[in-house]
């Protein structure tokens, strides 16, 4: 049976008794995120559930990137606090994680579906479960709710001007999670990915596209990169980079994006000193980047910094506080040990 026709039966079962269904991904909303809840919403309105009984969540911590702003207007979508969810059925998307949703503990067990792309080898008690669960190596979580369109003949209308922003959405969050957000060339995407890109390409906005990327992610950040220390793998695909000056946490993500991709990078770290108001018992933080599909940025976080506690994040991307920098040295090996692994999963 077909992906697309499994979670059709899962969803006739909220539908049949007429309940409304609550949508949630990570907190902190992204633009990847938004263009599944909107091909979710698509999907369930072609298969007799009204946008009425559709509630979406999200919670959020902190600053929001200008991306996911600007995503999130092109829709009429409507984000609710996760603390005033009260649903029977959950659908999970973009995320796995317990922590990282914002659900609240009373309601883990109502979860009917989990869709997401970042894959983990580990069971742990973070992870949601439910009826249907479809976690993919895809490069955005879009793209296999996408798939799910496509075997059952739903198509974006490219005569629709909601539709041809609902294929900008999609595009962008691609190009986000891929860590390419400024195009998309030269890519080894998995296939769900291409196939989504290919039946878009024609439809979406190209212009608004590279609007909102030049919004979260200007070129001219790459002046911040004058004064610190780069440490580079024998191969020149892995770095790190060691910044002098504290920065904001918007900012530091927006360095990491930019040195990652214009870098023509496999992996990349910044670790940057924390404000003396946030450092606590922390002294450091780390923002993390990559694009190469073999790898995951958590792990050679964890490779370059074996004994740091609070680092979290997924295969793109990733982020945490470090107590101690390891020395120069220490990094370097790290980084060769770390590409030497990527060069048999290659």
């Amino acid at each position: 049976m077909k992906k697309s026709d499994q979670f059709r039966e899962i969803l006739n079962e909220p539908k049949e008794r007429n309940k409304p269904i609550a949508v949630i991904g990570h907190q902190n909303v992204c633009p990847d995120q938004i263009a599944s809840m909107l091909l979710f919403e698509k999907f369930a309105n072609n298969n007799g559930i009204s946008s009425e009984n559709l509630n979406f969540y999200n919670a959020i911590k902190g600053i929001q990137y200008n991306s996911s702003v600007s995503i999130k207007s092109l829709s009429k979508l409507n984000l609710r606090d996760p603390l005033n969810m009260n649903e029977e059925y959950l659908i999970v998307l973009d995320t796995s994680s317990k922590n990282y949703s914002g659900i609240p503990k009373s309601l883990e067990t109502n979860v009917l579906a989990v869709i997401d792309h970042h894959t983990s080898k580990e069971e742990s008690a973070d992870i949601f479960h439910g009826k249907f669960e479809d976690i993919r190596k895809t490069s955005c979580c879009n793209s296999i709710l996408y798939s799910y369109l496509k075997e059952s003949g739903i198509k974006i209308n490219e005569r629709d001007e909601g539709e041809r922003k609902l294929a900008s959405a999609m595009i962008f969050g691609l190009m986000a999670d891929s860590g390419n957000p400024l195009g998309l060339i030269n890519l080894n995407l998995p296939k769900e990915d291409w196939v989504m890109l290919n039946d878009v390409r024609n439809i979406y906005d190209v212009d608004l596209v590279k609007n909102i990327a030049r919004s979260d992610y200007d070129i001219s950040l790459l002046h911040n990169f004058r004064n610190g220390i780069f440490l580079t793998s024998s191969d020149t695909k892995l770095q790190v980079y060691i910044h002098s000056v504290p920065e904001d946490d918007q900012k530091l993500s927006q360095m990491a994006s930019v040195a990652n991709w214009f870098g023509g990078l496999d992996g990349f770290l910044l670790i940057s000193p924390l404000p003396t108001s946030q450092s606590n018992d922390k002294n450091y933080s780390l923002k993390g980047r990559c694009s190469n599909y073999y790898m995951s940025s958590l792990d050679l976080a964890k490779e370059v910094f074996p004994n740091e506690p609070n680092i979290f994040g997924r295969k793109e991307m990733c982020g945490g506080y470090l107590n101690s920098i390891p020395s120069h040295q220490e990094i370097v090996l790290s980084l060769n040990k770390y590409s030497k692994i990527l060069l048999k999963k290659n």
